[in-house]
This record gives C-alpha cells, structure tokens and sequence, in this order.
C-alpha cells in the first residue's frame, strides 16, 4: 500500500508520467517522496530520481520538454541535473 495522500495530486501525476515513460526506465524513485510514499510519515514535494547508468543532460532535457510544459534548469553538472516542471523540482542523479 502506498500512502499517495503524502504527495500533492500535480507532483503524484507528474511522477506516475515519468515513471509510465520508457526513456526515463532506468531511473528510480528515492529519498523523501519514496519514504513519504511507503511511510505515510510526512508531506513531501519534489521528486528525486537515481540512476545506475550515465545519462545524457540533452536527451533527458528534450524528452521531458515534448513531455510536458518547458523544463526550468535550476542545475546541471557532472550527471546531476535539477530542473523545475509545473512548479514541482525534480532531481535527476547518476548514483
């Protein structure tokens, strides 16, 4: 059972899309939305997903712009990349 009611409706629908999403396959959900999910101890906000592969800034930049409103890039570095979509942040890290 997950405890859905501890993520906002905008940053649970962004999520089931980018998990439904087969370029992202490689990324998984962590850190305090996946614990909020499972726990049901706390609100959580943004998005944080980990991969054990390199990625490619671009390709993820393009795919997620065709996929929904413009991405905002707060951040991009070495297989880090944090942008903004609908207002929610969301952390794209090689792990």
């Amino acid at each position: 059972m997950l405890y859905t009611e501890t993520v906002e409706p905008g940053t649970l629908g962004l999520l089931r899309r980018l998990m439904a999403d087969i370029i992202l396959e490689s990324f998984v959900l962590v850190g305090g939305t996946a614990l909020s999910l499972q726990l049901g101890h706390r609100r959580s906000i943004d998005l944080n997903l980990f991969s054990l592969i390199d990625f490619n800034y671009s390709e993820i930049l393009s795919h997620l712009e065709d996929m929904s409103n413009k991405p905002v890039v707060i951040q991009q570095f070495k297989q880090t990349l944090t942008v903004e979509i609908e207002g929610i942040k969301l952390d794209f890290l090689r792990f």
